[in-house]
């Protein structure tokens, strides 16, 4: 049983079907609507951001570059022991500032991350804590493939 008048389950079940004998969620139906609204552009995949720390791309050539990308990061933690361990600790850190360069990259326009560098500045640990530094660079540029 529904709360809902019989003109919007008809709305509902003819635009997106019936799960069973109950038509799908105003939600799920929005959503629907909103993915019919995306155009083919929007909806493209887009190939993953490469880190290199070569100057070029083999096989690709490089368009155009937006210049230099510099970050630096901190993480510290005072719970080493639950979260995996000192390597966890590191790994985790790494994989999270190379996913923050490459969201970086895409949102100034770029595919390419040339000559990158991951530099370790400093690092300590006591029994249950810990910290790092690091600091990348690298070159946003737009490749293509030749």
């Amino acid at each position: 049983p529904t709360n809902k008048s019989k003109g919007e389950t008809e709305m509902v079940s003819s635009y997106t079907g019936m799960q069973g004998d109950t038509p799908l969620s105003l939600v799920s139906l929005e959503e629907y609507k909103l993915i019919d609204t995306l155009s083919a552009t929007q909806m493209k995949w887009r190939p993953p951001v490469i880190l290199t720390p070569l100057s070029y791309i083999p096989n690709r050539k490089t368009d155009l570059y937006f210049g230099k990308l510099n970050l630096h990061f901190i993480k510290e933690s005072w719970a080493i022991r639950e979260g995996g361990g000192l390597e966890s600790f590191i790994h985790v850190f790494l994989s999270e500032a190379q996913a923050i360069a490459r969201a970086n990259v895409e949102a100034i326009g770029g595919n390419a991350l040339l000559s990158f560098r991951l530099i370790p500045r400093e690092a300590g640990s006591k029994s249950q804590s810990a910290y790092y530094i690091i600091s990348l660079s690298g070159d946003i540029a737009l490749t293509s493939p030749l």
